[in-house]
């Protein structure tokens, strides 16, 4: 664990996805009452909740971060609660995230978010985000057509509602 510490404070990057974001923080509380001691290298808590939160979710982060809305696939049944000083990766647009109307964290080289998908693949942006902490440069876009239209769709899905989600669900589960 010292050595993960070392290496964040000399300037790596670390992305955390679902129960390894939950790990960054300072406990995970079990339903059954059994308390996860974490790593502290976030000052977060997750505590189990009554269900499970499965689906598509999109994320707008803070402008200030420079980060366009993220898009990601979301299945677990934590709700993480974020200390005072502590900013989340962004504000829920559709879905769960952390069960607060936010996901995630961001915290310096850290990136801590529900957002499977995969995550970096669906949003490169995030990538991007990750390298430039690391390499201490912005790094310019590649152009991506590919990626772009596979953000498009999956960004037009996780808006979709009613009738239209059902209707496109039944298409996917046709092939």
């Amino acid at each position: 664990f010292r050595s993960l510490e070392q290496a964040l404070d000399a300037g790596a990057a670390l992305l955390a996805v679902c129960a390894g974001f939950q790990l960054i923080g300072h406990h995970y509380a079990a339903a059954g009452g059994r308390r996860m001691e974490g790593l502290g290298l976030v000052d977060l808590h997750t505590t189990a909740g009554p269900d499970r939160l499965i689906g598509e979710v999109l994320v707008a982060p803070d402008p200030a971060t420079g980060l366009p809305t993220i898009t990601g696939f979301e299945n677990h049944g934590g709700r993480t609660h974020l200390g005072p000083d502590t900013r989340p990766l962004g504000r829920v647009l559709h879905g769960g995230g952390n069960g607060d109307g936010t996901d995630g964290v961001l915290a310096g080289g850290i990136v801590g978010t529900y957002l499977h998908g995969p995550v970096l693949p669906r949003n490169p942006a995030l990538a991007d985000h990750l390298l430039a902490h690391v390499t201490g440069a912005a790094l310019a876009p590649l152009d991506e057509a590919v990626v772009e239209r596979y953000r498009a769709e999956r960004l037009g899905f996780a808006s979709l509602t009613g009738a239209a989600r059902r209707r496109a669900e039944r298409r996917l589960h046709r092939g």
